[in-house]
């Protein structure tokens, strides 16, 4: 019985030459990261460093409030139908990438600040978390990309104002961090840069109603590389990281067709 229903929903999803557009906000979660930190009189690598995500609780402030919407780790993309199957989009999404406090990591380089950090190390397990080094992308760990995306469609009531299509893509992009970095007492809440690129892909479902609108729950995972994270406003003191990034998504969206009725 399950095949001809999706057949039939295969032949009537029409969707070629639709715009859509959809705003949502993501759970997310980081693999450990070796974090290389360089600077005029300091060269040294932190190795497995931890780091969470750091959602706001679901109240109707921030989420429904106008000035506020985007505190918490959203996501949002502009999409068009090339065909009734394949898509492409722009979009963003905002994680929030928060360095776990109070972890023991091993640290290899040298410090030359003749202060209490001075050193030379290799593999030594120090704390970081703290005024020694702390780093957080809270605002955020900004991965702007363009996706292909492949559409089958699972079922379509018979009215077709109603249907649930399977979605899978493809995605790549840069990271467009605002970076509070904290090295060795000094603390910079930094600007607005691109610190390198990244890679995606995603699996979901995506339900449409009343025809124009939807809601689509997707499961993403990725990998960024951050060749230039800044640490300090002058200079050239930098940070130097790569991990792998997986969210799960909820969004609602709009989708209206631009040249038929």
């Amino acid at each position: 019985m399950s095949w001809p229903i999706l057949c039939v929903a295969q032949q009537a999803i029409k969707q070629k030459g639709e715009l859509f557009f959809y705003w949502g906000y993501n759970r997310s979660a980081f693999t450990p990261s070796d974090m290389h930190f360089q600077g005029d009189n300091y060269d040294f690598i932190l190795s497995d460093v931890k780091a969470s995500d750091r959602p706001s609780k679901v109240e109707v402030d921030p989420y429904l409030h106008i000035g506020k919407f985007t505190i918490p780790q959203y996501n949002y993309r502009l999409g068009y139908f090339l065909s009734d199957r394949i898509s492409v989009s722009l979009g963003m999404d905002h994680m929030k990438y928060v360095m776990d406090l109070g972890q023991k990591v091993t640290i290899s380089g040298f410090i030359d600040t003749e202060d209490k950090y001075q050193g030379a190390f290799s593999n030594q397990e120090i704390l970081i978390g703290n005024r020694f080094v702390y780093l957080e992308h809270s605002d955020g760990l900004n991965y702007a990309s363009a996706e292909l995306d492949y559409w089958l469609p699972v079922w379509q009531s018979n009215n077709e104002k109603f249907d649930v299509q399977f979605v899978a893509g493809a995605g790549l992009g840069m990271c467009i961090p605002k970076t509070v970095a904290v090295v060795m007492d000094e603390q910079l809440d930094n600007r607005f840069h691109v610190a390198g690129w990244g890679i995606s892909s995603k699996a979901g479902f995506r339900t449409t109603f009343f025809t124009h609108f939807f809601y689509e729950i997707s499961a993403k995972t990725g990998y960024v590389w951050l060749p230039n994270v800044l640490t300090t406003e002058l200079g050239s003191a930098k940070v130097d990281h790569h991990f792998g990034w997986f969210q799960v998504y909820g969004a609602f969206g709009i989708s209206l067709p631009l040249n038929r009725k």
